[in-house]
């Protein structure tokens, strides 16, 4: 497996989980997803400094692209997550 596909499956396990996770503690969507974002975008980048040794010069992109995903999907997928987080935890 390519470097660049194991970054993207971890990221997206990182993404998946803490969404997961806040979703299921934070009944207020909009503030799980901008945590959600944040902390993923932290521990990704944190594990990439452990792997490195050094922090991603772009880390502050990554940070603001992230928020950027975030509010686009929270206007488009807003009602169908909570509907998908009920369905499976209830």
């Amino acid at each position: 497996m390519d470097a660049s596909i194991m970054g993207m499956v971890v990221l997206f396990v990182i993404a998946v989980l803490f969404n997961c996770l806040l979703n299921i503690y934070l009944k207020k969507y909009f503030l799980s997803a901008i945590i959600s974002a944040t902390l993923s975008t932290f521990v990704f980048q944190f594990i990439g400094y452990l792997i490195m040794g050094y922090l991603d010069p772009f880390f502050l992109i990554a940070l603001v692209g992230g928020w950027i995903a975030v509010f686009k999907k929270i206007k488009t997928n807003r009602l169908n997550i909570h509907r998908l987080m009920s369905s499976i935890w209830c």
